[in-house]
């Protein structure tokens, strides 16, 4: 079991290290041996905290509890939502996000990844301008080729004189 335990601990230590950006292998030994000593205490308080989790799921600002201790009827909450919805950002101030945990390194791959979508965006929002200005400039364009197909509409095809290099 120790060993196991110890293998985890090895585990987790260069999982984390690797989250880092650090190479294990340039860590000394003393330094990785108080590593592991920080991940078991580490460990034990992320036990604590799935202990206090539970607990808090099990009995903190369970409606039942809230109307037990408050006088005001289970039915009440029910029969006025408001009252459940006032009960629920309370614990949410609280207690929070129960489930909510996050890494350094998966905050920052989302932060990059919202910079990304972004920096697409903005280049989509040009791409999108430049495609209406070009469309513009089409029409134009096409306008100005019908009004001189209009001006050059009754003319014989013989009498019009070609302008340009191969003139002969």
């Amino acid at each position: 079991m120790a060993e196991s335990e110890g293998l985890n601990v090895r585990e987790a230590v260069e999982r984390k290290l690797i989250a880092l950006g650090v190479d294990a292998d340039d860590v000394n030994v003393r330094t990785l041996r108080h590593l592991e000593l920080i991940e078991k205490a580490v460990q034990a308080e992320e036990e604590r905290l799935k202990q206090a989790k539970a607990t808090v799921r099990g009995r903190g600002f369970v409606l039942s509890a809230i109307s037990a201790a408050s006088g005001v009827s289970r039915a009440t909450f029910y029969n006025k939502p408001l009252l459940a919805e006032y009960v629920a950002l309370s614990r949410s101030e609280a207690v929070g996000d129960i489930d909510a945990t996050a890494s350094r390194a998966e905050l920052a791959a989302a932060n990059a990844k919202v910079r990304r979508l972004m920096e697409r965006d903005g280049a989509l929002v040009l791409a999108l301008a430049d495609n209406e200005r070009l469309a513009k400039r089409i029409e134009a364009l096409e306008a100005a080729l019908e009004d001189v197909r209009r001006h050059f509409e009754g003319t014989p095809r013989g009498r019009v004189v070609p302008f340009g290099k191969d003139v002969r």
